[in-house]
């Protein structure tokens, strides 16, 4: 698989694309299903802890919440769960940078980055905010 971080943009678009075309009730091996085809997309597995967490954030229901917890199983969150300090430091640092369009950031987005600069991956994203 390549050296990439999906995005929780990223996860929560193709989330929202297969829930959609599903029926009201979903059934685990549908989310399991779902997210065993994004891999295949980007060829990747590998998220980060903030990713988890702002994919876990936008659900509104016990029923939705399981899913999305089957779903976000087949994903390997590389850090380990664990961000040193020097993460934060650099999350801070770009935060703290205005970009030409000067748009807001975002903390899960200045930390992805930063855990994604530190572990050498990339991140693919549909945010158009994303720090660089």
């Amino acid at each position: 698989m390549r050296r990439r971080i999906l995005d929780s943009s990223i996860l929560l678009a193709y989330w929202r694309q297969r829930h959609a075309q599903a029926s009201s009730r979903i059934r685990i091996p549908l989310p399991k299903q779902w997210a065993k085809e994004l891999i295949d997309l980007y060829g990747t597995n590998a998220i980060v802890t903030p990713v988890a967490i702002e994919f876990l954030s936008g659900f509104s229901n016990r029923e939705e919440m399981q899913a999305g917890r089957a779903f976000l199983a087949e994903f390997r969150c590389i850090d380990g769960q664990r961000i040193p300090q020097e993460d934060w430091n650099r999350a801070r640092h770009l935060a703290e940078r205005i970009p030409p369009s000067g748009r807001r950031r975002h903390l899960g987005d200045c930390l992805i980055r930063a855990i994604a600069d530190r572990l050498g991956y990339e991140v693919p994203t549909s945010d158009t905010g994303f720090p660089r």
